[in-house]
C-alpha cells in the first residue's frame, strides 16, 4: 500500500509560494492556539519551522512573537560582543542565540489559509531534522541525572538571559525541542506578552524534569534529586540564581565533561546512550 502524502503549499497574500510540506508527516505538534510544521522552501533546498495560529485571532500573537525574536537576536548579539571583548577568545561563545529560534520571515497567508500571520523559523548552526520534541521523548523514555542536569541548565540559562535584557521566559514543556547528541535545546513559543500573569519558570522546569528523571545508581544522584525538589519548591527564584546554584553542584559532583544522552526505554526496560546502536525514535 502506497504511503499517503498530502503536499501543501503555503502562499502569502500576493500569491507567492513561501513553503511546502506534507500535511500529515510534517506536523510536529498542535495545541489549541498553534500548529507547528517542519517545512521546506518551495525549491526544497532549505528546511524551516512554520508556526501557524489555529484561528485568525492568533495573528496578533504571531506578530508579537516576530518582534520579540528580533529583539532577542539583537540582544544576544550585543551580549556576545561584550563577552568577546572581555574574553578575547573567538573559540568560546555564550550562545544565547542557540536557545531560541531565529526568525526567517513573517507573512500574512493567502485567503485559502485564512489570511493568518505565520512565522518561518530556523535554528542557528543546526539541522532542524536532528531535533525531537521533548514531549515525545518524555512519553517513551526516562533520563539519567546527568542528562537531566544539562537540559535543566539550558532552561535556567535562557531564563537568566531574558531577565538580563528585560524580558520574561515562560517555560512550557510542549514547546521544547532537543538535539540530544550536541546537547542543544530550543524553546519555540515567544508569542506571549511580557505583561502576562506571574509565571515561575524555575519550578515549572524543575517539575517537568523531576517527572522525567529516573535514578540508575550512579554517585550523587540522590543529591541531584534533592536539588530538583528544592528548585521545584522555589517561589520567584530568578534564572541566574538557579543557574549558578545548579552548576556549582554539577562542578562539585561530576564536572563538565561531555556526557552522552542517557535514557531508559520504558517499553524494553533497558538503559541506552546515544553512543550505542540505539535510536531514540
Amino acid at each position: 500500500m502506497e504511503e499517503r502524502v498530502i503536499w501543501l503549499t503555503i502562499t502569502d497574500r500576493k500569491g507567492v509560494p513561501r513553503c511546502i510540506f506534507d500535511a500529515i508527516e510534517d506536523r510536529l505538534s498542535v495545541s489549541d492556539q498553534f500548529e507547528l510544521y517542519h517545512v521546506r522552501e518551495p525549491s526544497g533546498h532549505k528546511d524551516y519551522l512554520l508556526r501557524v495560529p489555529v484561528g485568525r485571532n492568533g495573528s496578533s500573537k504571531m506578530s508579537f512573537e516576530a518582534d520579540k525574536l528580533s529583539f532577542m537576536a539583537v540582544a544576544s548579539e550585543r551580549l556576545e560582543k561584550t563577552y568577546q571583548d572581555y574574553r578575547h577568545d573567538p573559540g568560546v561563545h555564550i550562545h544565547y542565540d542557540w536557545l531560541f529560534p531565529e526568525l526567517v520571515d513573517t507573512f500574512i497567508s493567502g485567503p485559502e489559509q485564512g489570511n493568518r500571520q505565520m512565522n518561518l523559523l530556523t535554528i542557528r548552526d543546526a539541522a532542524i531534522s536532528d531535533f525531537v520534541p521533548m514531549s515525545d521523548l518524555q512519553i517513551r523514555y526516562n533520563i539519567d541525572a546527568k542528562t537531566c542536569a544539562w537540559i535543566l541548565g539550558r532552561f535556567f540559562k535562557l531564563q537568566a538571559f531574558l531577565e538580563h535584557v528585560g524580558g520574561i521566559f515562560i517555560f512550557r514543556a510542549d514547546q521544547v525541542i532537543l538535539e540530544p547528541k550536541a546537547h542543544r535545546m530550543v524553546h519555540l513559543d515567544w508569542s506571549y506578552s511580557d505583561e502576562v500573569y506571574h509565571w515561575d519558570s524555575v519550578n515549572r522546569a524543575a517539575f517537568s524534569m523531576s517527572y522525567w528523571l529516573r535514578l540508575n545508581g550512579t554517585p550523587y544522584e540522590e543529591h541531584f534529586r534533592d536539588l530538583l525538589t528544592y528548585f521545584n519548591d522555589s517561589i520567584e527564584m530568578r534564572g541566574e540564581e538557579a543557574y549558578k546554584l545548579l552548576y556549582k553542584n554539577i562542578d562539585e559532583w561530576w564536572g563538565r565533561d561531555y556526557h552522552p544522552f542517557t535514557y531508559f526505554d520504558k517499553e524494553r526496560q533497558i538503559w541506552h546512550t546515544l553512543d550505542d546502536d540505539s535510536a531514540l525514535l
